[in-house]
């Protein structure tokens, strides 16, 4: 009964390379913008040139920092990834598409300044770490062509892997050994961030339930969901007349779970399908419902118990709020260190 949730898919060779492209934490972020599937096409649209300038080349320079130069590949590397991280998409209006090219050069000059400062300090294994995730990378192309393709579509040449993957992995390193690694969380946070949202952290009502489900076809045409209804009534005054539900359910129910008598064990509100939640939200513990319809076809539903709503306790999410604390503290702290390094940094942003 629970309702599908859309995920982000990728294979091998895109999750290797996002794994590095996402777990930088730094401090530029993109507008809020509705959630949307990742882009299909690996060209991303939004950094197009208009009719009236020509399109750049991938070497052509867009900034220096501290003389190290971020190139129009750069650029186009970085929008794909921050395209299918956040789900910006594609059809933005114009004046929106000039913003996120500086949130995308903001984001590179911010990565290049932690990657100069991180480059210092040693990190534990570093070649054979590279050299997995270039394997990794290799591995999930099953092809020569399949993985030319692969880095095409990332702005990326089989050369160019190693220095990728070993810019991320220093980067995230000296996060985790500088900043992270170095961050305390008290209760007393943790107790405040909670309290704060004590309106977010709630449980939604629940409902213990069984059902006897008489299954149609899709394709079914009206006399068969007539009979089918028809049947599901009969079994209906069955129960009222006192059989045992669960009987009932082991006997004649579809559903896979009839071997249970029926048994869902506990939905919360918002997984059911509507027309099940609204029959079994209007029913009282021990009653059952009429016939219901929904697309795999109809149900008698007996409601054995529901709980309330309900504040989270604090033990249960404790581990969760420290997370989010430390989270937090964690990207600020990025935040004044790049605002640190920019403030000495030579930052030249070329014509874009």
């Amino acid at each position: 009964m629970n309702m599908p949730t859309k995920e982000i898919s990728m294979n091998l060779l895109e999750r290797t390379i996002f794994l590095v492209m996402t777990t930088l934490c730094v401090a530029a972020s993109a507008s809020s913008a509705p959630a949307a599937e990742p882009p299909n096409s690996a060209v991303p649209p939004l950094l197009a040139a208009p009719a009236s300038r020509p399109q750049k080349s991938p070497t052509d320079l867009v900034a220096r920092v501290n003389g190290v130069p971020i190139t129009w590949n750069d650029m186009l590397r970085e929008t794909r990834f921050l395209l299918l991280k956040s789900g910006v998409p594609q059809n933005i209006p114009p004046e929106e598409v000039k913003k996120l090219g500086e949130i995308v050069l903001e984001r590179l000059i911010d990565k290049e300044l932690l990657y100069q400062k991180a480059a210092g300090i040693r990190v534990k294994g570093l070649d054979k770490k590279v050299a997995d995730l270039v394997a990794e990378f290799r591995k999930g192309a099953k092809s020569p062509a399949e993985l030319e393709q692969a880095l095409k579509e990332n702005y990326l040449t089989e050369s160019e892997l190693p220095r990728f993957f070993r810019k991320g992995l220093v980067i995230n390193n000296f996060i985790e050994q500088e900043i992270t690694g170095k961050i305390t969380v008290s209760e007393a946070e943790v107790k405040k961030l909670y309290d704060d949202n004590r309106d977010k952290l709630r449980k939604p009502a629940s409902y213990h339930a069984s059902h006897i489900l008489i299954a149609v076809r899709p394709e079914a045409d009206t006399a068969e969901k007539q009979k089918a209804r028809d049947e599901a009534e009969a079994l209906r005054k069955r129960i009222l007349a006192g059989e045992d539900f669960s009987a009932v359910a082991k006997a004649s129910s579809s559903s896979g779970n009839g071997a249970q008598g029926g048994d869902l064990g506990f939905l919360e509100k918002g997984e059911m399908l509507p027309p099940f939640e609204n029959a079994v939200n209007a029913l009282k513990p021990g009653e059952v419902s009429g016939v219901v319809e929904t697309q795999f076809g109809f149900h008698i539903i007996k409601l054995i118990e529901k709980k309330d709503g309900a504040v989270i306790p604090l033990a249960e999410v404790r581990g969760d709020i420290a997370n989010s604390v430390k989270q937090g503290k964690a990207q600020k702290a990025v935040a004044d260190l790049i605002a640190q390094l920019k403030s000495s940094a030579k930052i030249e942003k070329l014509d874009q």
